[in-house]
């Protein structure tokens, strides 16, 4: 985060806390997602539907970046 990121979450409002937040939830993410990478995990094409189901397309595209599985509707695409 650069101090540029701060402020412009104060721009929209939050306050530190809030910003602190942010960060540690990102970092959170990242942490979790490289874990996962380290490991060789990939979610079941179960989990990806639900998720997608549960999500929306819009919030599980936003969701799902860094490194790609397979797409809730793979198995029709084949």
């Amino acid at each position: 985060m650069t101090q540029g990121d701060i402020d412009a979450l104060r721009a929209h409002g939050l306050d530190d806390t809030e910003i602190l937040d942010i960060a540690l939830a990102a970092a959170a993410r990242l942490f979790w997602s490289r874990a996962n990478d380290a490991i060789g995990y990939e979610p079941s094409q179960r989990l990806l539907e639900r998720a997608h189901s549960l999500f929306g397309e819009r919030a599980f595209r936003a969701l799902m970046v860094g490194r790609r599985f397979g797409q809730p509707d793979a198995a029709s695409d084949a």
